[in-house]
């Protein structure tokens, strides 16, 4: 933050990553997939990233009802990729300089994860007109945190919204976010997968499942905090 005299303070917390393996995340419609593809191919294409010139980084936008393990997928990709993640406290955006922050990620040739958890707390739509000022600063800061001269290199950004439609195109776009994928409730196959992921018996699955009789599809969330009660 600026202390008003052109001085910046920095306030981080520093913790160990607990690793997050992908085969602890269950989703459906192949969204796990289609990010381990997209994460393989931006790595393959480092090379011509930085021959044109390039920032190499790429964005992944997870939106979907809460309880779907966004933030859970975030550390997982951190985990996938074997890199650190850093999580941006977007109650205090409007307090961030992003030049300094890049220059910080930048001082090494290490790769990291950002994770902007809901997004759409520091992003008001540019056709807004009741938007404050403030707002609207922190919505073209956000902007260029994302793209511009002021990015950092050698990163993937992952958001998350439960709010997708509150957020418009200048956001969205390709090279801001390369790929957007909706986390939603799973099936009760998927949910059996997870339940046994836990190392639980046949009977232990056929009573977890018994309490969701009658639903199409469950909260994941609500299914781990029920496995862990088992």
């Amino acid at each position: 933050s600026n202390d008003g005299n052109g001085n910046s303070r920095w306030s981080v917390t520093n913790s160990s990553l607990v690793p997050r393996p992908m085969d602890t995340i269950f989703l459906d419609n192949g969204v796990k997939e289609r990010i381990i593809n997209h994460l393989n191919k931006w790595i393959d294409n480092e090379d011509i990233y930085k021959k044109r010139g390039l920032p190499f980084k790429t964005g992944i936008l997870l939106h979907g009802i809460p309880g779907t393990g966004k933030s859970s997928l975030a550390s997982a990709i951190a985990t996938y990729l074997g890199c650190n993640l850093i999580s941006i406290d977007t109650t205090k955006f409007d307090c961030i300089n992003i030049a300094e922050v890049s220059d910080s990620i930048n001082a090494d040739d290490d790769r990291y994860v950002i994770l902007i958890d809901e997004i759409d707390t520091i992003f008001t739509s540019r056709n807004d007109e009741k938007a404050s000022d403030k707002a609207k600063e922190n919505t073209s800061k956000l902007l260029s945190f994302l793209d511009s001269q002021h990015s950092p290199d050698n990163v993937v950004f992952v958001a998350t919204t439960n709010y997708l439609k509150k957020l418009d195109d200048a956001v969205i776009r390709k090279g801001r976010f390369d790929l957007i994928e909706e986390l939603g409730n799973i099936s009760k196959d998927t949910a059996i997968d997870m339940i046994r992921s836990f190392n639980a018996t046949d009977r232990q699955v056929a009573d977890i499942m018994r309490r969701y009789e009658g639903k199409r599809s469950i909260n994941p969330a609500e299914l781990q905090s029920t496995i862990l009660e088992e």
